[in-house]
C-alpha cells in the first residue's frame, strides 16, 4: 500500500512478486550491493538529509 505519494522501490536481483507493485526494479549484480549502499549513503550526507520528524526515541526505549 502506498501512502502520501510514496513510491515503491524494489532492489533485488531476482524477479519477486513484489516487482509487480514497484515504481522502479534495481536487479543489481552480485557483489554491487555495497557500492550502492556506498552511493545512497554519498547522496545523503552530500545533501545533508535528515529525518526531522517521526523518528523513535531509541534511548528511552527497552529492548
Amino acid at each position: 500500500m502506498r501512502q502520501n505519494g510514496a513510491k515503491l522501490i524494489v532492489i533485488d536481483p531476482r524477479k519477486i512478486e513484489l516487482v509487480k507493485y514497484a515504481d522502479i526494479h534495481l536487479q543489481l549484480r552480485a557483489g554491487t550491493n555495497v557500492a550502492l549502499i556506498n552511493g545512497l549513503l554519498h547522496v545523503i550526507i552530500k545533501r545533508d538529509c535528515r529525518m526531522t520528524k517521526g523518528v523513535p526515541n531509541f534511548e528511552r526505549s527497552r529492548w
